[in-house]
């Protein structure tokens, strides 16, 4: 048995007509036929990326370091704070969380710190691109 291309594309009308006259189908059929989400894919460039291990980030271009607490002063502590980071593409901080200190002393100097830090963009094949970066903030007693 052989389907004409003019059977198929009265099927395919009625298909559209039967679809449009029913408000809760157009729906169903999507989440059938289409697979994956119905949003439109993003590039690469507009979702931070992960960098691999060993290889360089962003460079700090400028931002002052953090201000050394009084508190811990008195007490003579040094330590680390890691922070998480997403660097946009313009080179700018968009989200900061903490992952560890050493000392929840230095926490708050770190971040106030790093949240005004200012990075050249990182180049993905030549293209400014948002990336995901740790970064360690030390404090030494007596710098």
């Amino acid at each position: 048995m052989k389907i004409s291309a003019k059977f198929l594309s009265a099927m395919l009308y009625l298909s559209c007509v039967l679809v449009a006259s029913n408000a809760q189908t157009p729906a169903l059929l999507a989440q059938v036929d289409t697979p994956g989400a119905l949003a439109p894919a993003q590039s690469p460039t507009q979702q931070p990326i992960s960098l691999p291990p060993g290889t360089a980030g962003p460079q700090r271009v400028s931002g002052q370091g953090p201000i050394y607490p009084q508190a811990a002063k008195v007490q003579h502590l040094a330590g680390v704070v890691k922070l998480h980071a997403i660097i946009d593409t313009e080179g700018n901080i968009t989200e900061l969380t903490l992952i560890s200190s050493t000392d929840p002393i230095f926490v708050d100097a770190a971040m106030v710190a790093v949240k005004k830090w200012k990075y050249r963009p990182y180049l993905l094949n030549g293209v400014p691109t948002a990336v995901r970066t740790n970064i360690a903030v030390n404090f030494s007693f007596g710098q």
